[in-house]
């Protein structure tokens, strides 16, 4: 089994739609009449929600009639966000299940301008120069070469392209505790520290605009997910272990902003 495949596997239940619908009907939503401000509180898989989302296209200034990646997209809330912005998103993740729930969530609330396709963010399928802006949000967890990630994303990106990362990250010493919501065991979570983002960057030819760490927003939020009990989403163990490792600063969300200039060749 390739690492792509049990990183798949640790997010696939077979079952998220109907979670999905469940939770906004038991909030008082409709599944039959879905809006985007229903589905809001439920379809945003990563620390912080929807206003994370919102901060990082505020971030990446994200504009009407530009073209944007959604990089590991899950079940498309981000990409939805962009389009609603008046963008032309194209989404891509590795778990077939997240892309039929991502067509499925789209077209219940009406959202037009956001597409979904299989796809993995070493090997995008898209032409080269492709997009305005990518944006990834708590998917570098699960990829080991972070290099190889940004050389793929400078690829597709047009010259000035910006690039928004918002992803857990090492940002303290101490061991971690699995399972996580990411990863089921260490074989399949590469945390990286900020400066290792910010080199590989680099090296890809992209320069670091903006940087800042969201640990209280993130302790909030599992607060509120935990005090919400299982049926929110992410079990109470892989839950109560980030919590833990938020809480004692060795991990933390961190969005980053990078801009795609020039690659140095080293001859000035």
């Amino acid at each position: 089994m390739t690492l792509e495949t049990r990183v798949s596997a640790n997010y696939a239940s077979g079952q998220t739609l109907e979670r999905i619908l469940g939770l906004v009907a038991a909030n008082g939503g409709d599944p039959g009449h879905l809006t985007v401000e229903a589905l809001q509180p439920f379809d945003s898989m990563h620390l912080g929600g929807w206003r994370a989302t919102e901060l990082l296209l505020d971030a990446l200034a994200v504009r009407p009639g530009e073209t944007v990646l959604d990089i590991g997209c899950g079940i498309g809330a981000a990409s939805r966000t962009a389009a609603r912005r008046g963008a032309q998103v194209e989404g891509i993740d590795l778990t077939p299940e997240f892309v039929t729930v991502a067509v499925e969530l789209t077209r219940r609330t009406g959202t037009t301008g956001a597409s979904f396709r299989e796809g993995s963010a070493l090997s995008l399928p898209f032409p080269d120069r492709s997009f305005d802006a990518a944006i990834m949000l708590h998917v570098g967890m699960n990829i080991p070469d972070k290099g190889a990630l940004f050389a793929e994303v400078a690829r597709v990106l047009r010259p000035g392209g910006r690039f928004g990362v918002y992803d857990v990250m090492r940002v303290g010493s101490g061991d971690l505790a699995y399972p996580m919501p990411w990863a089921g065991t260490e074989a399949i979570s590469f945390v990286e520290t900020p400066d290792t983002y910010a080199e590989r960057a680099a090296a890809a030819g992209f320069r670091e605009t903006a940087r800042q760490a969201r640990a209280p927003e993130a302790l909030t939020f599992l607060d509120d997910l935990i005090a919400a009990g299982p049926g929110r989403g992410m079990p109470p163990d892989r839950a109560a272990n980030i919590r833990a490792a938020v809480r004692d600063g060795t991990l933390a969300p961190v969005q980053m902003i990078f801009t795609l200039g020039v690659k140095d060749d080293g001859n000035g």
